[in-house]
């Protein structure tokens, strides 16, 4: 399986440069590993001793990067002449991302240096009709990440409300024929079940007629915010955000996340934006946050710096050979260090 990472020369540069040999070991946590993207680009930037924690909810992800993983070895070995013992360490988890605070804790680890986030959902997922996450491939309604997970698009399809519905398209598809989409589902589902992704696809284009010219599909943003609902997306984008900042090391700590579409790059600016400004002692925000900030008798500090002002998005070049980057989004922040202010 292959997937072709979106901003994979940026997220390197600006997120792990590559260590010289004898420098510190870091601890780095991809936590949508996927089919190993980034991560397999990211090990062979690490030094000796240094550990690539990989994280996925899907388990079908993890297996298969436990089958890449001699090979990412025998490459790094090959390019830094070392031997096979030398090798940075690399630990599989199959979880959710709103869990990395509980799995670090379990494992013994209290900071890493940098966390990359490659939100959606990957090519390879995709590419497998089975999976039910393309309007364009049929299979099944299931658009499960994890396919251990008890609820389907299935499910959701035939036993949400038309009022639920249309809530669920608006919100997380932006959808501005929301109601409509769901009208056609409730009197499509009374009459006979909508079983497959191609079925609902072509019930959503007969409901949803676009002009000719516009090259977006009517069943996308549908598609995408049952996506959403079934994996509690934003929800799980939120506790990322707020749990992964206190664990990045002072200083040198880095939190990177590539966004896909407004909703999920709306959240990730705004809580990037907060973590950088200077706000009063008694602002509600100072509960989020430890250090200066929640202390009345300092000067309040920002948290953290933006690496760059703007997102960061995918060259001229980079689009042409992977048209999935030209919506993807990266904006990274880097944990302040107060030691020279407080001195």
């Amino acid at each position: 399986m292959l997937h072709q990472p979106v901003l994979i020369s940026e997220v390197l540069t600006q997120m792990i440069p590559t260590q010289e040999p004898g420098s510190p070991p870091r601890t780095i946590l991809d936590a949508t590993a996927g089919y190993g993207g980034h991560a397999s680009q990211i090990y062979q930037q690490l030094s000796t001793g240094s550990s690539l924690i990989l994280m996925d909810r899907d388990p079908q992800a993890v297996t298969y990067l436990q089958t890449q993983l001699l090979s990412w070895r025998e490459l790094w070995c090959k390019q830094h002449a070392q031997q096979m013992d030398d090798a940075p360490k690399v630990i599989l988890v199959c979880e959710r991302f709103s869990q990395l605070k509980i799995t670090l804790k379990d494992m013994g680890i209290s900071h890493v240096h940098s966390i990359l986030a490659d939100l959606g959902v990957s090519s390879p997922q995709i590419d497998q009709g089975h999976r039910g996450f393309s309007f364009q491939r049929p299979g099944p309604l299931d658009m499960r990440m994890n396919p251990n997970d008890p609820i389907t698009a299935y499910d959701v399809i035939h036993t949400a409300s038309e009022e639920e519905l249309a809530h669920m398209f608006w919100t997380y598809g932006e959808e501005p024929r929301s109601r409509r989409v769901a009208q056609a589902i409730v009197k499509k589902r009374s009459a006979s079940s909508i079983n497959t992704t191609t079925e609902l696809a072509a019930l959503v284009c007969d409901t949803i007629h676009y002009p000719r010219r516009s090259k977006r599909h009517p069943a996308t943003r549908i598609f995408q915010a049952l996506r959403i609902h079934i994996n509690a997306e934003l929800d799980e984008l939120k506790t990322l955000l707020h749990e992964s900042f206190e664990l990045l090391c002072a200083s040198t700590g880095r939190l990177g996340v590539i966004s896909f579409h407004s909703l999920e790059d709306r959240l990730v600016k705004q809580h990037m934006k907060k973590l950088c400004l200077i706000l009063p002692p008694d602002s509600d925000l100072s509960d989020h946050f430890s250090g200066p900030l929640g202390c009345p008798d300092q000067h309040p500090l920002p948290q953290a710096h933006l690496i760059k002002p703007f997102p960061i998005i995918a060259s001229a070049h980079e689009i042409a050979k992977n048209p999935r980057s030209r919506s993807a989004k990266l904006r990274i922040i880097k944990r302040a260090d107060h030691s020279l202010e407080q001195s």
